[in-house]
């Protein structure tokens, strides 16, 4: 590879960055109240307004980390905790796979982040850590079990195990 071949690769990959990360803050400009009301309105551990809400956390759109920060927002982590307390199927069902479990501690994560666990009901957070111990054991190798950990150190009472991870 030639050296001007080289530095025409970093443009296009430059360039093909900047071009996704500018549809996906248009997408979220556009649809992240949408996604939320559609979010509300679901049930269970994790769904795919969940999923694309957690894509966009994940991708640190500023859409996300603005809307998370507006009052009709602020019981995200609370109603994600209450979800998973309440939902059957979380984490021992056939329901979720091992990369449903990943996303599901990822969005918890990430929620966390945020708004850390004011508003959660310590009911629902005692009824989430042994879930959360179920997918660490399970998955301990892999993605699920790393979110999973660092979801339940949080919720123990270790806030630093997400300070890392904030995108500003």
């Amino acid at each position: 590879m030639t050296k001007e071949t080289c530095y025409s690769s970093v443009l296009i990959l430059f360039f093909c960055d900047n071009h996704l990360s500018c549809l996906f803050s248009e997408f979220a400009a556009q649809y992240i109240p949408l996604l939320f009301e559609a979010w509300t309105k679901n049930t269970g551990a994790i769904n795919s307004h969940a999923c694309m809400l957690n894509f966009l956390v994940g991708n640190g759109n500023p859409y996300f980390r603005r809307f998370i920060r507006q009052p009709v927002a602020a019981q995200m982590t609370a109603i994600q905790i209450k979800r998973m307390a309440n939902d059957p199927d979380y984490p021992s069902g056939s329901k979720y796979d091992d990369d449903d479990l990943g996303e599901i501690g990822q969005f918890l994560s990430s929620l966390l982040m945020y708004q850390g666990i004011t508003d959660v009901n310590p009911t629902h957070i005692q009824a989430v850590l042994p879930k959360l111990k179920v997918v660490m054991r399970k998955y301990k190798a892999g993605f699920a079990g790393e979110t999973s950990e660092r979801c339940y150190d949080y919720l123990k009472g270790d806030e630093c195990v997400l300070h890392h991870f904030i995108v500003y």
